[in-house]
């Protein structure tokens, strides 16, 4: 769904169901929802950010991504994590 620009949440608004009916469906015909994987470009450019000083919310905000996206590839790609600031709070 994600290749035709509609989210998960759009249909089940349109069809009035639950966003995890239709995520559900989508998984059983053999499709995907959600975004397209981060390219390695991306994934680059992100562990570059983090591991220059940036949080984790500042490299999502540049690459205009969720978050936990950012956290989970930095994760994936082998990049060590800082233990969190609970000064910023």
């Amino acid at each position: 769904m994600y290749l035709a620009g509609v989210t998960a949440k759009d249909v089940a608004a349109k069809f009035g169901v639950h966003r995890l009916t239709v995520s559900r469906a989508a998984r059983r015909a053999g499709g995907r929802v959600g975004r397209e994987p981060l390219t390695e470009r991306e994934v680059e450019k992100a562990a570059t950010s983090y591991t220059s000083g940036m949080s984790i919310a500042a490299v999502a905000k540049e690459l205009s991504l969720p978050r936990e996206s950012i956290r989970r590839q930095l994760i994936v790609a082998s990049v060590e994590m800082r233990a969190k600031d609970r000064t910023r709070e």
